[in-house]
């Protein structure tokens, strides 16, 4: 496994997916239409996307996470909700997805958006 990890240079393909999709999303949180992202982090492919009420509180928005969680996958795109007040999306992309899929799922993932 090791092996294939390296000769497909696997960890470089994380790094490349990890800031294509933290780059998007911190895009769409300093836009005004994209409010409900309150923090964006990650480590390679794996992204968490925190979604508040309002970025001034830090009101966590656990329904609105569980209806984009819902939404996303009702559109063929699995998004995992976790955190303590169940307000963190957590994104965990292939290492193997090409790049169009990844856009692919970034376009899903902005296709519901805000909050109410």
């Amino acid at each position: 496994m090791l092996e294939v990890f390296e000769e497909e240079r696997l960890l470089e393909r994380s790094v490349k997916i990890g800031k294509r999709v933290t780059n998007r999303m911190n895009e769409l949180a300093a836009s005004n239409r994209f409010s409900c992202i309150g923090e964006v982090r990650g480590l390679g492919g794996m992204v968490a996307i925190e979604l508040v009420e309002d970025r001034l509180s830090k009101k966590p928005a656990a329904a609105f996470t569980k209806r984009w969680v819902e939404t996303c996958a009702r559109n063929g795109l699995i998004v995992l909700s976790c955190g303590v007040y169940g307000n963190v999306a957590r994104i965990l992309v292939p290492l193997t997805a090409s790049d169009a899929l990844v856009d692919e799922g970034l376009a899903i993932m902005v296709g519901f958006s805000s909050i109410g």
